[in-house]
Order: structure tokens, then sequence, then C-alpha cells
């Protein structure tokens, strides 16, 4: 979960190595995860003695989701809810971060294009062991869109988004199993330009119901008493 360490590689041996982001797309497009009325449940992991903070992501098959982050330590809970019509509190479904609606569903085609990816840069980057494809950005540009697929797996590794003025940074890492074929990451990685935050999955709910008033402001930010 440590920073990504970058590829230093001559630009003649590396178009050899590496897929064009057109080609990337498509190996993706291969682990697109289905539509589900989804809940997932994390915990910051955090040092001995800290308090963890708990976050939330449920989505729907009729496009509405929701991000729930409670703060233990002041009691305190905020939550956004998107919509595709976007009407009263929510807002539109397109704004949601990218992250989340790849988690529920997005098509590579859709990702990349959100992203406006750079279709013409592609770059190596190393996890550890693991070697990623970058499609969207050159060794060291950190805060352009990207996205990173595992080489061995095309399993979507790291998303960077432009948001606003700054930028949001997330990274999966490892993976939470059901009894699904699906592959979910076990852990979150989450820097929003500011503050870096790693979350665990405690659990993962793929045909979750959901209750009357869930993705209304009011029920969603509702103080919960953690299990």
């Amino acid at each position: 979960m440590g920073a990504l360490v970058l590829l230093l590689l001559s630009s003649g041996n590396a178009s050899a190595w590496i897929p064009s982001v057109d080609s990337m797309e498509k190996k993706l497009e291969s682990q697109r995860r289905p539509v589900l009325n989804l809940r997932i449940e994390l915990k910051e992991l955090v040092k001995v003695g800290e308090v963890a903070n708990l976050m939330e992501v449920l989505s729907t098959k009729d496009g509405r989701m929701l991000l729930r982050r409670q703060d233990l330590a002041s009691g305190s809970t905020d939550a956004t809810v998107w919509t595709k019509a976007g009407r009263g509190a929510a807002e539109q479904q397109e704004k949601a971060p990218l992250w989340i609606q790849w988690l529920a569903g997005m098509s590579a085609k859709d990702l990349f294009a959100q992203l406006r990816l750079d279709r013409g840069t592609h770059s190596l980057a190393r996890d550890k062991r693991r070697v990623l494809w970058v499609a969207g950005a050159k060794p060291h540009q950190r805060s352009r869109p990207q996205v990173h697929l595992d080489r061995e797996t095309r399993i979507l590794r790291r998303i960077v988004e432009s948001r606003k003025e700054s930028f949001v940074d997330v990274f999966f890492e490892g993976q939470f199993k059901t009894q699904s074929s699906v592959v979910w990451p076990r852990f979150m990685t989450i820097f929003d330009g500011h503050v870096r935050r790693t979350y665990e999955v405690t659990r993962l709910v793929e045909e979750a119901t959901f209750g009357e008033g869930e993705f209304t402001l009011e029920d969603a930010v509702r103080p919960e008493v953690p299990q």
C-alpha cells in the first residue's frame, strides 16, 4: 500500500512492452463488474490507539449511489447521494467519483472517456513485485488522469481523477472473496490531494436489500452504532 515506484524506461523500449491505451481499455472491459444492488462496508486502517473512520458505498441497479463516511472520534456522519436525474439533495450520477462508478459497474469505455485520458501516452509502474500498465500518464506524472492495470491479471489497480482544482488518487489492492466470481478489492487507499487514508473492506453484499429511505440524505447521515 506504499507509494508506487514508477519504472524509468527509454522511449525505444517502452512501446514494445506496453499495450496501447485502446488495447488496455479492451482488456479492462473483460474485468467489468455486473450492475448490482451493492453494499460495501469499510474500516480505516490506523495506528494503535488511533480512532478509525468508517465508510460505506451503496449502489443500485437503477443507478443510485451513496457514499457515507462516519468519524467515530467526533461522532459525525456525512453522506452524498447520486442519482440519474440528480433531483432534490441528490447530485447527478455522472458527478460521482469514478472509483465509485467503477465499483458500481461502469464500463471501461465510459471510465476512460470520463477521465479524458491522453490516449497517446502509456507507461509502466511497479507496486512491490507487481508490474502495472499505465494508461494516460508518463512516469512521475502522478496527478494526471490515469488508470493502472495489473499486467498479469488485467485487474484495475489505480484510478487518478481530476476533480475541481485537485485530484483523487485511489489504489485497489488484494481481493475480498465472495461466493461469486467477481473480483473485488480488499483494500482501498484514497488520496484526495491532502489526506491519504487506507480502508479495509469488512463486508460486501452483492445482492443487498435497502431500506425505503436509505438513499435520502436525512436517513443517510443518521448516526449508527458500529458493530
